[in-house]
Parts: C-alpha cells; sequence; structure tokens
C-alpha cells in the first residue's frame, strides 16, 4: 500500500515493486511505503481493442499521456507508459461499484475466450455468466448484442482467404482448438495440383480403426 507518490521517487518506487520487496524511501521529506504483495492493479482489454483498469472495485479508462505515464479517467488515476505502477490518485465523485466490475471483467473474460477459442458464441457466452450476481446480470448488455460482438470478435481473429496453392495449416488451426488442444491435421500432401488434406481427432481414429465398415457422405457439388 502507498499513500503518496511524487515524481522525485517514482525511480525509487519502481525498483521497490519490482524487486518484490518492502522498502521505506525518503526523498525531499516525503515518505513512500510499498508493500508488493498488495499492490493489485488489473488490466482488461476493451471491446475495441483498449484497455481499462480495475482497481479498488472501480473501473478506469484511459484518457491520455503525461509526463510520469498515463492518466486514466475516473477520479483520476496516472499509471506508467508500461501500465505496472500507480503514480498517483484523485478522488472520484462515486462510489466503488463492484457490480460494475464485475460485468466488465465478465466481457473481457468473453472477448478474450471468443478471439482464442473454438466454441460458439452461445457457449462463450452461457460458461461466462452462469455465476454472474443477479446485479451483475441486470447491468449487463443484451445477449443478442454481446453473440454479435462475440461473432465480431471471432471473424477478426480467423486468417484472411487466399487460393489453396498458399494455404498452410499450422499452429492452432492444425488442432482441435479450445483449452486443451489436441493434434487435428492428420495428412498434408501439400501437392497444389492435386491438394489432399485429411483432419481427423486421435479419439475419431481410433474409432475409424474398430470399424470394418463405414459410410461416407459428400456435400461437394
Amino acid at each position: 500500500y502507498f499513500s503518496l507518490v511524487l515524481p522525485e521517487v517514482y525511480d525509487h518506487l519502481n525498483y521497490v515493486l519490482h524487486s518484490k520487496v518492502r522498502n521505506i524511501v525518503r526523498k525531499q521529506f516525503v515518505l513512500v511505503t510499498c508493500e508488493f504483495n498488495k499492490f493489485i492493479m488489473e488490466i482488461i482489454n476493451t471491446k475495441r481493442g483498449g484497455k481499462k483498469i480495475i482497481f479498488e472495485n472501480v473501473v478506469y479508462v484511459k484518457q491520455k499521456l503525461v509526463k510520469v505515464g498515463v492518466r486514466w479517467n475516473c477520479g483520476s488515476i496516472t499509471t506508467d507508459e508500461s501500465i505496472k505502477v500507480i503514480i498517483s490518485t484523485t478522488d472520484h465523485n462515486h462510489s466503488a461499484c463492484p457490480v460494475e466490475v464485475e460485468v466488465a471483467k465478465t466481457l473481457s473474460l468473453m472477448k478474450n475466450n471468443a478471439k482464442n477459442h473454438s466454441e460458439p458464441s452461445s457457449i462463450i457466452f452461457s460458461k461466462a455468466t452462469i455465476n454472474l450476481s443477479n446485479e451483475a446480470k441486470l447491468l449487463m448488455p443484451a445477449e443478442n448484442s454481446i453473440k454479435r460482438s462475440l461473432r465480431r470478435v471471432k471473424n477478426a481473429s480467423y486468417p484472411p482467404l487466399i487460393s489453396i496453392n498458399e494455404l498452410k495449416v499450422t499452429g492452432i488451426w492444425a488442432t482441435t482448438g479450445g483449452e486443451n488442444p489436441q493434434p487435428f491435421l492428420l495428412y498434408d500432401n501439400q501437392n497444389n495440383e492435386n491438394r489432399i488434406i485429411i483432419f481427423s481427432s486421435p479419439e475419431s481414429l481410433e474409432l475409424l480403426k474398430t470399424n470394418s465398415s463405414f459410410g461416407v457422405h459428400s456435400s461437394s457439388k
């Protein structure tokens, strides 16, 4: 916890925090008491790719760059440019709102999951909101609006459409995706004239081995 931070002692404060030690810095009769383990500031992403800060149950949005770092609005709060150290704060005209924080964190979680996982938007929404408090549910945007936003996030994370000759199935796209991705690209002959790509999870391949016959359906025209 620290009660006062001035620019003159910023370098000392930064050293104390990153060294994970407790210390008292005296400079020009200003005392700054720091305890790393109690320094709590959470950063979440906005739907437009920006950032918000959650500090002491208040959500702050970025206002502008200042000489010593970044100023965030709702009172306001000033951090260093890397958003790791709180340099100063001013009072807000309202009390802290844990419910607003709960909503902001839930929306950020859903957007991160939409960007990094292959689950449908409806599943992402259901998982993220199942344990929300009743108060937070009242403040949440409309379900359809959230799902549309999640679909936009998903679409933005997809690679651009290219020709089959340029296609390379690598990284997460060669797996089943999700929290525990498994190999999914079984075979790729990488032949531009007669490209053959086969996808299968290890479990499905084992099931296929146990059957002596199977049916094939084609949707090609």
